[in-house]
């Protein structure tokens, strides 16, 4: 009924409105990993490391040694590399939403952010109208401002740790999931449930770099 993503746990689809949504974003035929380059100047870090908010920079988090001051990279470190810095910023806009979120929670383990979770999903920055794509990647930018200006650090295994309030930014990310939603063709219903997904969760989570 899905097509490849024929894997997903009925289960985990819990209502009419829910499973129409899925329906219709997988629907898209145009796969983010089509976009995705092998290297570029245009890069996109994120760790497997999970929570109720995923966290994709346009650069890597800041962590290091509190007694020697030295940077540390963050552990199992990933990257996607895109062609110009426009595709860049709207796929981690995208890539942040909450549309994303409920799409891997449904297809995932659950257990970490794999490279096939974010290669399959229905979205290509490239193949979306220019002015779409102009709007995705605004909102990006928008939003990676956000998390800057509300970035901090904390101390932990004798590490200081870059840290994200992300749920601060939420207010943008539904503007994105809006706009994917005249994307997909969700339905204000459909797009109310995506919004709103583990909500009550969600908004009191804080993500922190991982050491």
């Amino acid at each position: 009924r899905f097509g490849k993503f024929q894997a997903a746990s009925v289960e985990k689809l819990g209502s009419a409105t829910e499973l129409s949504a899925f329906e219709k974003v997988v629907a898209k035929s145009h796969p983010l990993a089509a976009a995705i380059r092998t290297t570029s100047q245009f890069p996109i870090y994120y760790t497997r490391k999970f929570s109720y908010f995923l966290l994709f920079l346009n650069r890597v988090p800041k962590i290091k040694r509190l007694d020697t001051g030295k940077a540390v990279p963050p552990s199992e470190l990933k990257d996607l590399f895109f062609s110009t810095e426009t595709a860049q910023q709207a796929a981690l806009g995208v890539l942040s939403s909450s549309t994303f979120f409920w799409f891997w929670n449904t297809l995932s383990d659950c257990r970490n952010l794999n490279r096939r979770d974010l290669h399959t999903f229905p979205f290509n920055p490239e193949t979306v109208d220019a002015g779409s794509q102009k709007a995705f990647a605004k909102l990006g930018q928008r939003y990676l401002q956000a998390l800057d200006q509300n970035a901090s650090q904390m101390t932990k295994s004798g590490l200081s740790i870059e840290s994200f309030d992300i749920p601060v930014a939420k207010p943008i990310l539904d503007e994105i999931d809006t706009l994917l939603a005249g994307h997909y063709g969700l339905s204000a219903e459909e797009l109310d449930f995506v919004i709103n997904y583990d909500i009550k969760y969600r908004m009191g989570e804080e993500l922190e770099g991982e050491e």
